[in-house]
């Protein structure tokens, strides 16, 4: 045995970064994915903190037991029966409970009270997100300005809802939204739905309808995935007369058209221009997909618009739709106001039979003919805040702080005549707890400054009585319209393009709007100006508090209001936002948005932090949707988590949210989503784990170490050999380490015994993680 001293130059240390992947799904079938807290957990160990039983034979609290053995004497020799009984004893004993400890990627919203989680949320928002904001600019409470209409259906919701904007006569002229001669129909559309079953056609679903003028409908292809579903899309335009019938019954060649055959692909964005003018060519017009023309048509006339009728004006174009088709007659100058209210004059009949399934955003109508160059240009950016003289129609979907007054909810169970100025009713999540996205503020049209009347998309009063606080929002999404009302708007995942914010700001800019100001929502959490944001700090004022109410779950003083806990007609709000009975504002005295979503992640699951670009959540089938309307977030690896449904390029810009990579958490601020993961969820990420590796260099030089302590060493040739002259060779086993004190502090088993000749020399190289 030769003892070897290691100097600094034996010893290398470096850190290996490990990046585990980790998947979690949570569902009503169970939970898959979960973490043990002790990962090599032994089946066999028992608890042992509070034994179940004793023998005397075995007891050491018996002293005459002890003295006789002491000398020798037991009552016998045999001790089987007493060991049998012992060793059944313990495995009766049940595994140790904390070995059995598991741990689970956690969901949470904000609650009703005062609690853990309420506590989580304020430490996130006002400590996490300040001390992560120097390097991560997603940790503002916002979320980026840019989303898209949503059209889909189900068996639950209405398949006759609309968006319609008022075309009515102005002055004795047009209506403002109808083309006179050339017009150019453009918008950027992903076809994100397909037909359940494979034996039903698929349904034409209209993007535009101005009765007797135009309507562009989407319509399936003759492409097929393996389930026999449409899998690739076209465009239908009718004009004139042609656009007063069903998109299903149109014939082409009678003012209808088509774009080439699949066109279009499914869950792709593209870009789609459907462009004539009497004077380009002798009346051609073209459908323009992805900047490259895809098919053409030629009208012989002058203009597609019905023939001027005097000073009322044409008396069929009253009514602009976006997402379906009106089928029925257009009466002149009542059918937006009957269509609303058919009490207020004698409406035919009429049908919206033609839904849109698809997602949509930077809805224009020109009056003019957008050549190639303009084209490309309005392909990739907004149209500013000078939008030009030949835009009729423009619906960018950005969110804006004013909207129509109209009644809004305040609980399901009571309406209120009152105008929003927040993304989501603000009134009804800090009363009740419940969710609605207010759409008006999303669907302003910019040219006119008009809303539309959003048919079949609202929620209703409740006038029933239940018990349960807690079931605001099980009420509301009872009622397929406000199911389909909280799905319209939705985060937009489109990279193609980018909007043009200047148009929110057509009067200039402040840098830090006063609450005031039509920008003060459009500011990060230093109130500096940023107009691709909408703040969700500051939604009440300090004035909807009442003076000395204290912050807990003892509710509103009887003087002011019955008791919130039952949510019945008889406990209702009174007034507009800022100035309701808001309970869950009272015991928390927080005016921050509470339609967030948390998701806690223990690093159990990932190491040290999570490796950025890695983090995917899916919720398959948002809330109220039937499984038709999926969703799935990515972070974009500097802090921001975007949302990526389609296959063309992402708007990794465009922030629903923020993840905090150490700290494993991430948090979905936009409101539009509140309910994300709510029935289940899967979330996905790489870990970075630091793996931290010394290795050791133990040299074994020739001439040394060619003797052995053990009693048995037997000097022995190296082998059977004849000609071999090596005598006494030594057989090294394992390697101690030592410390200056020549203490064992760690030892090498050898897995091969290793033969070592006099003249032979090795170098181990032993390496230790941890």
């Amino acid at each position: 045995m030769s003892i070897i001293k290691l100097g600094r130059d034996n010893f290398e240390r470096f850190s290996v970064i490990a990046r585990p992947r980790r998947t979690f799904s949570s569902s009503s079938a169970g939970v898959t994915g979960s973490v043990p807290v002790f990962a090599r957990s032994s089946r066999i160990e028992k608890d042992i903190e509070k034994p179940v039983f004793t023998d005397a034979a075995f007891s050491s609290d018996d002293p005459e037991s002890i003295r006789l053995a002491a000398v020798g004497i037991t009552g016998s020799t045999n001790v089987l029966g007493q060991l049998t009984n012992y060793l059944s004893s313990v495995n009766s004993l049940s595994r140790s409970s904390s070995r059995d400890k598991k741990v689970e990627s956690l969901r949470f919203e904000p609650p009703f009270t005062l609690n853990s989680d309420f506590l989580r949320k304020s430490n996130i928002r006002q400590v996490l997100f300040p001390y992560y904001r120097v390097r991560n600019s997603f940790a503002h409470w916002a979320f980026t300005n840019y989303q898209c209409l949503n059209f889909f259906t189900a068996s639950q919701v209405p398949t006759g809802s609309v968006i319609m904007y008022d075309n009515g006569v102005v002055s004795g002229s047009r209506g403002p939204y109808t083309p006179d001669e050339g017009f150019s129909l453009e918008c950027y559309l992903n076809p994100r739905y397909q037909n359940d079953s494979v034996t039903q056609p698929y349904k034409p679903g209209t993007i535009y309808h101005l009765s007797s003028t135009f309507a562009l409908s989407l319509c399936s292809g003759s492409s097929k995935d393996v389930n026999g579903r449409a899998d690739k899309f076209r465009v239908m335009l009718q004009l004139s007369a042609s656009s007063e019938v069903r998109p299903d019954a149109a014939v082409v060649g009678n003012y209808t058209f088509f774009s080439d055959d699949n066109s279009l692909s499914l869950n792709n964005w593209h870009h789609v221009v459907t462009r004539w003018s009497p004077d380009y060519d002798n009346g051609t017009g073209s459908f323009v997909i992805d900047g490259v023309e895809r098919g053409y048509f030629e009208i012989p006339s002058r203009s597609i618009a019905p023939v001027f009728s005097g000073p009322t004006g044409p008396q069929d174009q009253d009514v602009l739709c976006v997402g379906n088709f009106y089928d029925g007659k257009n009466i002149s100058g009542s059918l937006m106001a009957s269509l609303i209210d058919p009490s207020l004059s004698s409406l035919p009949s009429h049908s919206f039979d033609f839904p849109l399934r698809a997602e949509a955003h930077e809805f224009r109508i020109w009056d003019k003919y957008l050549n190639d160059n303009l084209v490309a240009s309005y392909r990739s950016m907004g149209v500013g805040s000078a939008p030009p003289n030949n835009l009729l129609f423009y619906l960018p979907v950005l969110f804006t702080k004013e909207s129509p007054t109209r009644q809004v909810l305040l609980t399901p169970f009571q309406t209120s005549l009152q105008s929003t100025v927040d993304a989501h009713n603000v009134s009804m999540s800090f009363g009740v707890g419940g969710h609605e996205v207010n759409v008006e503020n999303f669907t302003r049209e910019f040219i006119r400054g008009r809303y539309p009347v959003l048919l079949n998309l609202t929620g209703s009063e409740i006038t029933w009585t239940v018990t349960d606080f807690e079931e605001a929002n099980t009420l509301l999404y009872a009622t397929g319209s406000f199911v389909k009302r909280n799905l319209t708007v939705l985060p937009c995942d489109n990279g193609l393009t980018r909007p043009d914010y200047t148009i929110l700001a057509p009067n200039g800019t402040e840098p830090h709007p006063p609450e005031t100001s039509t920008l003060s929502k459009y500011v990060n959490d230093f109130n500096n100006l940023n107009l691709s944001l909408v703040n969700l700090n500051n939604l009440l004022p300090a004035s909807a508090l009442y003076p000395g109410l204290i912050a807990s779950d003892a509710g509103i003083p009887s003087n002011i209001s019955q008791e919130l806990e039952g949510a019945g007609p008889d406990n209702l709000q009174s007034g507009s936002e800022g100035g309701s009975v808001l309970s869950i504002y009272q015991r928390q005295r927080d005016n921050s948005s509470n339609s967030v979503v948390f998701f806690d992640t223990s690093n159990l699951f990932y190491g040290g932090r999570i490796h950025p670009t890695s983090l995917e959540l899916i919720d398959t089938s948002m809330t109220g949707s039937e499984g038709k309307v999926k969703m799935t977030l990515r972070d974009n690896g500097i802090g921001g988590i975007y949302r990526a449904d389609a296959l063309t390029p992402h708007a990794t810009w465009a922030g629903v949210g923020t993840v905090l990579y150490d700290e494993g958490l991430s948090i979905i601020k936009s409101p539009l989503i509140h309910l994300f993961g709510k029935d289940q969820f899967e979330i996905s990420m790489r870990g970075e784990r630091q793996v931290h590796v010394m290795e050791i260099a133990v040299p074994c030089p020739a001439g040394q170490i060619n003797s052995s302590s053990n009693p048995t060493f037997m000097p022995l040739t190296a082998s059977d050999d004849p000609d071999e002259r090596s005598v006494g060779p030594v057989i090294i086993t394992g390697i101690n380490l030592h410390d200056d004190n020549l203490n064992v502090v760690a030892r090498v088993s050898l897995a091969q015994p290793i033969v070592k000749r006099s003249e032979d020399r090795y170098l181990f190289r032993i390496k230790m993680d941890w």
